[in-house]
């Protein structure tokens, strides 16, 4: 393993985690992929992020290594004669050689690798990963996997691997939850790779080499082969091999020699593809060489890729490379079925050879796997390839438009609902040509968790045959005049900037330092933006602090012009400044680690001025900045000075002393103070209450500048996140001591309080949208929001003055109810917020577990929470037309649930149950309620809340009728709390009947969705366990004929996700079956179990039979089928088919569990069976290709 370290210390706040690469293959070397690519890949995500390059087993640098050559001579002698011998197609016995060959390297593996070689496939690869990033002291993968690393993602992120002990069979699920940021690049097509066809890959070949023909053509004398049209130059480049099956080209030079013969050129070419903007325009010139009959340049070329028979008996280590056998042995295990008999592999040559010219190279690929042992060297595989999982995080698939061999982004992005860009370029993977929109893609996905929109298409920059492409862009600096290309102008300068400067562009940043003092407002904007896109690149410490110096005064002279010289600058361009130096001190801090001193030395010298300049900025008037209804310009500077004090006080917070500090957090109060009433007028009454002064607020973003926010919602988040973390260190002793915060503790708190209000927008977006409002107001909120950020600072509070902020929040409680109330009075439409903000802070955890705590000791609690609940919240409940305080109220109830008596706890969720019942009221008020409903019935005390079962059970089916993705999981969950109060004692057999109906209707509207699949048969299971009499047979008889007629006439998801259902009630059977339930339930069974196809239905089908035999195995075997056929006998059919070959392995586990329950229920009953069945045991022992199977 290779680890190329993130520029940032692994403790601090900035540093993101590893990110681990595969190189493809498989058998590549991911220690050989980052020792040479590593910087690059850090340029492209980011230096917050360990760069990490691993050897998967049995290749590379690994021990044991798949090595079947002892001696390096051998190996040349071998990879020699495979270059020597024909194509398939180029005699009549070549395809006979081929398979010859590679039986050979197989059984060399299985008797020089036996070991290696069991422990190597996809599978095990992939705990391996996991098992790298849990040794990070982390739960989430960051990865990037480039060809087979497709594979390897996709595996990750969706399969379930199988891992045989020799005691226990243990199912290992790799959790979708690990994944954290995954890209897939040069994108395989998954089942077929698992199904060992590699059928599919040559789809687009042709038709990019064509397109190498096209560009060619069109590049005139660049292109060594040049024609007037592409057909011109293909028929001069076939005309070069033909001659060379006649005319093979002698090469000898003074350190080698040897001949030039079509299949050296056919192989290139093919190999060229991969990378054509790297190798075209030099293999080209060699064409043109072989032309002429010299065939030195080409043997110049790719002398490295033939092997050179020479003996070095010097003991070295073993290069970071991938071998030829590593490959075979792992995707050969990987395979599930494989024909490779001659017949099967001419066919597949024939296939490939109608698809593409380069057939005869590609089909080679499956012959590796012509040895049928090899395929059972491996103790843990992929059992199925799922196309309807749904990892915790989104994939993002990368595309080439011409990849000549994984075509397949397109396809696997709709099997797993991920989000895919597609680069219009004939090369393979990604970084086989440069695509700054694709890299920067790329970058925001790792870095932001942002995915391009759908449909996203970058170009390249490259050019297969034209030079002087960078030195054209350079020369569009001076030019930056057009507003609406100065986004992507920028970035690439920049990035052209940061490999070039400064050694090979020295001038740049004098070219941009002319532009910023030229006064054309053009120019100044064009090259604010290219500075900041170029120092956003991770410039090396040797790049930055040059240019931070030089900077300096410039961007701090745009700023806040010295000596009282008149401003000259837009606001926009003044803010672009801060944000550049926001950008400086981050790369600053990136560095620090390696080059601490240089670093202090620039800090301690460009620091004081900004920091004095922006506390002068932040001590002019807050509220002149938006008194302009239409232009808020002037805000822009605000918000940068703010996110950029943010991050020095969290960088190099050691440059505040404590009375800057001090100052700042009075002036940054001042602030928060001076704008509130703005952000009444134009958030919290808006343009809808114009009657009551309430105004739209314009554009969040700068039409001139999309990467400058002209938001109050931007001042408040950096604001209160400077004072949040000024608390924190407050308990520490640095910079503000307790005192300050302790006697300022009442505005401070009263700030956070009074952002954390709803605005119009998010209240208007929540009353249409269930979804956004349960995923908005959820735990872990991805977005960020000035209510997210007061929350958080209260909770600062909380957790360092505890004590203090309890007593206050109870004193604002108390004060917001007077307050609402005279607002109320007074007839302004925003009376509400106050009070609903002020009871959001109350909700919170450390709150409430500190009420809790003092309740369960008897303690005196500075927050009376008892008064809170009899004596605030029951007035809120009833008040009218007031939906999201009313919604809040109940919340807050069922947060301190575990204090509430029982009498009042039923009154409480007496009325959440109104709510939902109620025809009028609207979204917030039910999913609040329906939050109340879930958090009160998940109490361990739950016997007060069993009388209204029946009523929370009506009022939730509505819901499941029309809810879908989040709130539709909320539903389902407060159902599942429901159902198991009390152990189900409430429940009655007729609303079991109406559970399972209601819960059926939503599963078939649903069925694709995982998540809800999960929590329903959960609840399943709870009303079959259920202890109220008649509940387990009313659960059934709903059940068993709705389901029956689904799994009889379904296959693949639907079938599978019905017999889940199935097993999942009858794991509920405490005493039998039931009478009748074979009897309804068994010929619909049976008769999906005959057919169906899909291998995890297959193995779901075994789970339910197995449990029905488990569960009431005299009822099952006394049952006999309308022609007479028994169950015993129904039972061996469906063995025989599992244990034929035509059903895949991966149903192996159910399978041995279902004969072990057979034959410990069925007793002397199976004794019939036990001969016929024992020998297709054996028969298929004999052929089994897997653990699984065979154990």
């Amino acid at each position: 393993m290779i680890k190329y370290p993130a520029k940032v210390d692994p403790s601090s706040d900035k540093y993101k985690g590893p990110v681990l690469f595969n190189p493809g293959g498989p058998g590549g070397s991911g220690v050989g992929l980052i020792s040479n690519l590593g910087p690059s890949f850090q340029l492209i995500i980011g230096g917050e992020f360990d760069i990490i390059g691993f050897d998967p087993r049995g290749v590379g640098q690994t021990t044991p290594v798949v090595d079947v050559f002892p001696l390096p001579l051998e190996r040349e002698s071998f990879a020699l004669r495979y270059l020597e011998a024909p194509f398939i197609n180029q005699t009549s016995t070549a395809l006979s050689q081929v398979m010859a060959r590679a039986t050979l390297v197989n059984q060399l593996i299985e008797e020089r690798a036996n070991v290696a070689a069991q422990y190597l496939n996809t599978a095990v690869v992939s705990t391996d990963m996991l098992s790298i990033v849990k040794a990070h002291g982390l739960d989430k993968l960051q990865y990037w996997g480039f060809s087979y690393g497709s594979v390897l993602g996709n595996s990750f992120a969706t399969l379930y691997p199988v891992s045989i002990s020799s005691e226990e069979m243990i199912i290992v699920k790799l959790s979708q939850e690990h994944v954290g940021r995954l890209v897939v690049d040069g994108v395989v097509d998954a089942e077929d790779y698992y199904a060992g066809l590699w059928s599919t890959n040559l789809r687009n070949t042709d038709r990019g080499l064509r397109l190498v023909f096209q560009q060619c053509a069109e590049s005139g004398k660049e292109c060594a082969l040049n024609a007037p049209t592409a057909e011109d130059v293909e028929a001069r480049y076939y005309k070069i091999l033909d001659s060379l099956d006649s005319n093979p080209i002698i090469v000898h030079a003074d350190d080698f020699s040897g001949i030039v013969i079509r299949k050296y050129v056919h192989a290139v070419m093919f190999m060229a593809l991969y990378s054509p903007y790297r190798t075209m325009k030099l293999l080209f010139e060699a064409f043109r060489s072989l032309e002429k009959g010299d065939g030195l340049p080409f043997y110049q070329l790719v002398g490295g890729l033939i092997p050179s028979l020479s003996c070095n008996c010097e003991s070295k280590p073993l290069p970071p490379v991938g071998r030829q056998e590593g490959q075979d042995a792992i995707l050969c295990s990987d395979a599930y079925s494989l024909e490779a008999d001659h017949e099967a592999m001419q066919k597949h040559f024939d296939h490939l050879s109608k698809i593409s010219v380069f057939g005869d190279i590609w089909s080679e690929i499956r012959m590796a796997c012509m040895y049928a042992d090899l395929t059972l060297l491996t103790h843990m595989r992929f059992s199925l390839f799922v196309l309807l999982a749904t990892p915790s995080f989104p994939l993002l698939m990368i595309d080439n438009s011409e990849d000549p061999v994984t075509p397949d982004a397109q396809k696997m992005s709709k099997a797993f609902k991920d989000t895919s860009i597609d680069n219009f370029s004939i090369q393979h993977c990604s970084i086989a040509a440069s695509s700054i929109c694709t890299f920067k893609v790329i970058r925001d996905y790792f870095r932001e968790g942002v995915l391009p929109e759908e449909g996203t298409i970058c170009e390249i920059e490259d050019h297969m045959f034209l030079v002087g492409v960078q030195i054209q862009i350079l020369e569009l600096l001076p030019n930056f005049v057009s507003t609406s290309c100065f986004e992507h102008q920028a970035f690439v300068l920049s990035f052209i900037a940061k490999a070039d400067y400064p050694e090979d562009y020295p001038t740049l940043l004098s070219d941009l330092l002319a532009l910023l003092s030229s006064g054309n407002t053009a120019s100044i904007h064009g090259s604010m933006q290219v500075l900041s896109d170029f120092i956003r690149n991770e410039l090396s410490e040797d790049q930055l602090l040059p240019i931070l110096r030089q900077l300096h005064p410039l961007l701090l002279s745009v700023l806040a012009p010295q000596g009282g010289s008149e401003q000259q600058h837009s606001p926009l361009t003044r803010a672009r400044a801060v944000a550049i130096f926001r950008q400086c001190v981050t790369a600053l801090d990136m560095v620090r680690k390696e080059h601490p001193e240089a670093v202090a030395e620039a800090i301690n010298s460009v620091l004081p001025q900004w920091l004095a300049a922006m506390h002068t900025l932040l001590s002019t008037p807050s509220l002149a900045d938006v008194s302009d209804p239409t232009n808020w310009d002037a805000i822009s500077i605000r918000i940068q000075v703010l996110r950029t004090l943010d991050v020095i006080q969290n960088s190099f917070g050691a440059s505040l002393t404590p009375e800057m500090t001090q100052g700042f957090c009075e002036v940054v109060a001042k602030n928060l103070n001076e704008l509130m009433p703005a952000f009444r007028t134009y958030y919290l009454l808006g343009g809808a209450n114009s009657d009551k002064g309430g105004i739209d607020p314009p554009t969040p973003v700068s039409a001139d500048d999309p990467d400058i926010n002209l938001s109050l919602m931007h001042v408040a988040c950096p604001a209160l996140d400077f004072l949040g973390e000024v608390v924190r260190k407050s308990v520490r002793g640095s910079k503000v001591g307790s005192s300050w915060v302790t006697s300022n503790i009442n505005d401070l708190l009263t700030l956070a309080v009074y952002w954390m209000q709803i605005p119009v927008e998010d209240e208007d977006i929540w009353e249409e949208d269930a979804n956004a409002f349960v995923r908005d107001e959820s735990e872990g909120v991805e977005s960020y929001t000035a209510r997210v950020a007061s929350l958080d600072t209260i909770g600062d509070f909380l957790e360092c003055y505890g004590e203090l902020t309890a007593a206050w929040l109870w004193n604002a409680i108390q004060n917001a109810v007077k307050t609402a109330e005279q607002s109320k009075q007074a007839g302004n439409p925003d009376w509400w917020r106050l009070l609903e903000a002020v009871l959001f802070a109350v909700s919170s955890g450390d709150l409430v577990e500190m009420v809790e705590q003092s309740s369960g000791s008897g303690k005196p609690s500075p927050f009376d929470g008892q008064a809170l609940l009899t004596n605030i919240l029951p007035p809120i409940l009833s008040e009218p037309g007031t939906p999201f305080l009313q919604g809040r109220a109940f919340v807050t109830a069922s947060a301190y649930a575990r204090v509430l008596p029982p009498a009042l706890m039923g009154q409480y969720l007496a009325a959440a149950v109104e709510a939902l019942e109620s025809s009028t009221a609207g979204v917030p008020l039910k999913v609040a309620a329906l939050k109340a409903v879930r958090n009160f019935c998940s109490i361990p005390d739950d016997k007060p809340i069993a009388p209204l079962g029946p009523r929370i059970i009506a009022a939730l089916a509505p819901f499941m009728e029309t809810v879908t993705e989040d709130s539709l999981a909320l539903v389902l969950e407060a159902l599942s709390t429901v159902t198991q109060v009390d152990n189900g004692k409430w429940l009655t057999p007729e609303l079991a009947t109406s559970i399972v109906g209601v819960l059926l209707k939503t599963y078939a509207r649903n069925v694709n969705d995982p998540i809800s699949l999960s929590i329903t048969t959960d609840i399943f299971t709870f009303l079959a366990s259920a202890e109220a009499p008649g509940v387990y047979q009313a659960t059934v008889m709903a059940t068993v004929p709705s389901l029956a007629p689904t799994i009889a006439n379904n296959d693949g998801w639907i079938c599978c996700s019905a017999l889940q259902i199935l097993t999942a009630v009858f794991d509920g059977a405490k005493n039998g079956l039931g009478e009748g339930v074979v009897g309804a339930l068994a010929p619909s069974l049976f008769a999906a179990l005959g057919k169906v196809s899909d291998p995890e239905a297959i193995s779901e089908g075994c789970r339910l039979l197995t449990t029905l035999i488990r569960k009431d195995p005299a009822q099952l075997l006394g049952w006999s089928d309308s022609d007479g056929s028994t169950s015993l006998q129904r039972i061996g059919s469906f063995l025989g088919r599992l244990l034929s070959p035509d059903v895949e392995e991966a149903a192996g586990l159910a399978t041995g569990d279902l004969l072990v329950t057979l034959f410990r229920k069925a007793g002397d009953a199976v004794a019939p069976m036990m001969r016929p069945l024992l020998e297709e045991i054996v028969k298929r022992l004999r052929t089994a290709k897997t653990a699984t199977g065979s154990q």
